[in-house]
């Protein structure tokens, strides 16, 4: 039931069957799906309209192909180091990006829509921060959970025979008990050490130091604890959103 009112309305039976087992609960899939239709009727319709076509698609073994969705550019990289294409025609990564969506992320989103069409957000500097202070734990809570559950999901078989079937953990750690090699390559320790000097450090707390005291000291001026689901985690973003507004 708290799954169903929080981004876990975005989940499946089957998924939520897996989710079931990572908590210990013994329970047959079947059940879940009753109990979904009773307890989360709207998510059922709403992840109906969402349906997507399968796609089929193999790759020789882990490591064979890297996707990456964005704008950045290797200037150091050979012209046969990647292959490009339109980000639409990334069918792998795109079709990830709409598990992603599915079983949470869209959760976040429409939260983020409803607190922005609500008033509560405008893109501005502040708002930015405090949500990086209330959620940003939350939302990669979120990410998390999502990954763990799909690298120990079942990859079903193909008729075809194309793709590969198990877990995706096993596939990748495990290549040789699928008849295959992990075709990534080493790395040599000075490039290791370039790439990181190029990077910025990441940060210990996901917003500002200086917001970050603001707000736990306004939270132990009004005796305020750290909300554990995303309503009243919103509830406290908007009263220190408020409460910073009208005192500075």
């Amino acid at each position: 039931m708290e799954q169903c009112g929080k981004h876990g309305q975005m989940h499946g039976y089957r998924w939520l069957h897996l989710k079931c087992l990572e908590e210990g609960f013994v329970v047959d899939q079947e059940t879940i799906r009753v109990l979904l239709h009773i307890l989360d009727p709207d998510g059922i319709e709403y992840r109906k309209r969402r349906r997507l076509r399968r796609r089929v698609y193999s790759v020789p073994g882990p490591n064979a192909v890297w996707h990456i969705d964005g704008n950045h550019k290797d200037e150091y990289a050979g012209n046969r180091s990647f292959l490009y294409g339109k980000s639409t025609q990334n069918q792998r990564i795109e079709c990830l990006w709409e598990m992603v969506r599915r079983q949470g992320m869209q959760y976040w989103i429409n939260f983020f829509q409803e607190l922005a069409e609500s008033g509560f957000h405008d893109g501005g500097y502040l708002d930015q921060e405090l949500s990086r202070f209330c959620f940003l734990e939350m939302v990669q809570e979120t990410l998390d959970d999502i990954s763990l559950i799909w690298n120990r999901h079942r990859i079903r078989p193909y008729r075809q025979r194309i793709a590969r079937c198990g877990r995706p953990f096993m596939l990748h750690y495990m290549p040789s008990v699928f008849d295959t090699v992990d075709y990534g390559l080493e790395i040599n320790e000075n490039d290791i050490q370039v790439c990181e000097r190029e990077l910025e450090p990441v940060p210990p707390f996901p917003c500002s130091e200086l917001l970050k005291e603001l707000c736990i000291c306004i939270m132990e001026e009004n005796s305020l604890a750290q909300p554990q689901h995303p309503d009243e985690m919103r509830e406290l973003s908007i009263f220190l959103r408020e409460d910073m507004i009208n005192h500075l």
